[in-house]
């Protein structure tokens, strides 16, 4: 019996339900038991999601138990060039499934990036979701994202590219009614982080806010 451990080799940063974080790990593992003669053998993953394939080979040894690795690093970025395409296709109906949104933007005065956070999912302080930017001469569409926000804190972190060369941090204060936030934009890269320049936040209305007005009438009395 071999163990073959299959990676799709997909960063935690395309699941918006994941953390986005510097270490770089595969968001989908696979455990495959399988009954391999010694020898290299051929092998292809497909991602059914995407109908992304790539090819590759194992080689078993002669040992009573293998556990052995397939790893493609450009499989991860080929599903992610396909679904960021689709984040931005479906991004009028990802952000408006936001239980909260906050509008706003990052950057300097010329170069402001306009930014749309829809919380989709929360617990406790952490959330995922998407952002939306335009302008600034970033890249534009929209983007999975993780953070927290608290009543001191906010955090946004998101990546603007499918190879993730653009990791983007934004970190700063909330307001006593935690509806509104202001921090500094950093670019995050292996060497560390960069500031490039100040956000500001406001929270507006989200789908669990939405009501219908309710309109006021005035009472007449008559005298007699």
């Amino acid at each position: 019996m071999v163990l073959g451990l299959i990676s799709k080799g997909i960063s935690a940063a395309a699941n918006p339900a994941a953390d986005i974080r510097m270490l770089s790990v595969p968001d989908d593992i696979y455990i495959i038991p399988l009954n391999l003669s010694p020898g290299t053998h051929t092998i292809q993953i497909k991602c059914t999601e995407t109908g992304t394939v790539t090819d590759g080979q194992i080689t078993r040894s002669d040992q009573p138990f293998d556990v052995l690795t397939a790893w493609d690093p450009s499989f991860g970025v080929q599903v992610n060039n396909v679904r960021f395409a689709k984040y931005t296709e479906e991004g009028a109906s990802l952000i408006g499934n936001a239980s909260e949104r906050w509008t706003g933007g990052w950057g300097k005065k010329k170069e402001q990036v306009n930014i749309e956070l829809a919380v989709i999912s929360r617990q406790d302080e952490t959330f995922a979701g998407y952002v939306k930017t335009t302008g600034g001469g970033w890249p534009e569409g929209v983007f999975p994202c993780s953070g927290a926000i608290d009543k001191k804190a906010m955090r946004i972190e998101y990546h603007c590219t499918p190879d993730k060369s653009m990791h983007l941090l934004l970190t700063g204060k909330t307001s006593k009614s935690s509806t509104a936030s202001t921090g500094t934009a950093y670019f995050v890269s292996a060497s560390g982080m960069s500031e490039i320049g100040k956000y500001k936040i406001s929270k507006s209305v989200g789908k669990n806010d939405e009501s219908t007005p309710k309109s006021s009438s005035k009472k007449s009395r008559e005298k007699t």
